[in-house]
């Protein structure tokens, strides 16, 4: 699995100094779809990981973090036989996000 860095997606802008710096990114309200997944993790699961193998990307580790609030998004690790939903709008999600956060994709 390539090695991800959680600021890599945080859009910068410039402040008064003309610096470069990190904005706040806000995240959309994830709403419950027929075509859901749930599933129920076992040991070694990680947030990281369950991105990687529905959405092909561990950059989405958030989209399942924000959907589910038995999860602590503090950490990657997840405790084994929690019961997940994995949203199943994921360009709908993406769309929202750079909508909320006017990021030009």
């Amino acid at each position: 699995m390539a090695r991800y860095s959680r600021y890599e997606d945080i859009p910068n802008k410039q402040n008064q100094n003309n610096r470069r710096v990190k904005t706040s990114t806000i995240y959309p309200p994830i709403e419950r779809h027929a075509e859901d997944t749930y599933v129920q993790t076992t040991v070694g699961d990680t947030l990281h990981g369950l991105a990687n193998q529905y959405y092909n990307s561990v950059n989405y580790y958030w989209i399942i973090a924000e959907a589910n609030d038995n999860v602590d998004k503090t950490t990657q690790q997840i405790t084994p036989g929690t019961q997940l939903r994995i949203p199943s709008q994921l360009r709908k999600i993406i769309k929202d996000l750079s909508e909320l956060n006017n990021i030009n994709t």
